[in-house]
């Protein structure tokens, strides 16, 4: 913990794993900080058949098959309509998709970081890092003991939370608040694992099928229908969406909703005299009806490693490049968002409705190539 790093990661999440797995086969001296432990659930996710290629070029796909998740055959959405639309992958040449167990796969990625020669540790948090020439970083380790890390460059991959990037100078741009509340349920019948998102009167639902019997529920809402949440309680919430309801019926609830931040941010690096990057969420997180979240963490990592590496080589232009590529990759999810919750008009005296109805006139065209939850 003590020598000095070519490179250090803080985030061992998709985003984090993927920058460090890709910098240790470039022969950078790298070293990967997770703050957890892998215990702690996580939301389990929907994962596209796009990203199975991605899988395999980075020669982690056998390892994921070994793992135990679920093949998602596609989706049913409600949206704009009480009648549910129905996409399937069964005809998708990149075949199925999939179902995760999210402690599973993040863990998998953090190991397959470790085997490509990374030094890597869970329980180690970054309390505080700053750059100019190089980077220091205080490091909090699982026993409370703070140690000083020193590192030619620096990625902070902590998530939609990530605070690093903005004590470094970034400058974090929020959009549209958005709160999720999941729970999970138990005794889940698998052989229905379609993935379901559901309008409804004060926000949207999402569930899906996650590995051992279990199935994931989220409802996705703003701070005031968060109040009417914990005013009325869950069940009341979950009686405004049929379809999910039925979807829980029968199921053991799992506790009481775990909330989370799911709000769209951007977070732009202006001083380019200073050694640092974000990728993943500390860098764009979207609204999770985007379904890119765990593709675009993948991507942005192995971006972002690539753009250090040239930088430690002494060419910044491939840094500049990559956050450029993320600005104007946001303000193309902004137009797809618009476009896709001015479908929903059933509740025009919503208060969360009239908020999404505020924003500007939706654009015509929604971005090609890329798919939703509504699109499977």
């Amino acid at each position: 913990m003590n020598q000095y790093f070519d490179v250090a990661i803080a985030g061992g999440g998709p985003a984090g794993s993927m920058a460090a797995r890709t910098l240790a086969g470039l022969g950078r001296n790298v070293v990967l900080l997770d703050a957890s432990q892998f215990s702690v659930p996580r939301i389990g996710e929907t994962m596209a058949p796009t990203v199975t290629n991605l899988l395999k070029k980075q020669g982690v796909w056998e390892l994921f098959t070994g793992d135990g998740h679920l093949p998602s055959w596609g989706s049913r959405s409600a949206w704009g309509t009480e009648y549910p639309d129905t996409a399937s992958s069964i005809f998708d040449p990149q075949g199925n998709g999939w179902h995760l167990d999210r402690n599973r796969f993040d863990q998998m990625l953090f190991e397959a970081a470790r085997s490509s020669g990374a030094a890597c540790f869970t329980g180690h948090k970054v309390v505080r890092v700053a750059c100019r020439d190089a980077c220091e970083l205080q490091v909090e380790d699982r026993d409370k003991r703070v140690h000083t890390t020193r590192s030619r460059f620096f990625i902070d991959a902590t998530g939609r939370g990530g605070s690093l990037a903005r004590t470094l100078g970034g400058k974090k741009k929020k959009n549209f608040p958005l709160l999720a509340h999941w729970v999970i349920y138990n005794g889940n019948d698998h052989t229905k694992s379609a993935m379901l998102v559901e309008s409804a009167p004060d926000g949207w639902w999402y569930t899906a099928p996650v590995p051992g019997n279990q199935l994931v529920a989220v409802y996705f809402t703003d701070a005031e229908g968060a109040r009417k949440l914990s005013r009325y309680g869950w069940d009341a919430a979950l009686a405004e969406a049929p379809l999910t309801r039925s979807a829980t019926e029968g199921l053991r609830r799992a506790g009481e909703p775990t909330i989370r931040s799911a709000g769209s941010h951007h977070v732009g690096k202006e001083d380019w005299g200073t050694p640092w990057l974000a990728c993943g969420d500390a860098l764009m997180a979207a609204d999770p009806l985007s379904g890119s979240g765990i593709q675009h963490a993948m991507e942005t990592g192995i971006e972002a490693a690539l753009a250090a590496d040239a930088w430690l080589h002494g060419d910044i232009s491939p840094a500049r490049h990559y956050q450029q590529k993320s600005q104007e990759a946001y303000q193309e999810y902004l137009g797809l968002r618009t476009a896709y919750y001015w479908m929903e008009k059933r509740w025009p005296e919503s208060s969360f409705w009239k908020k999404q109805a505020a924003v500007a006139a939706p654009v015509k065209k929604v971005a090609s190539g890329q798919s939703t939850p509504l699109d499977g």
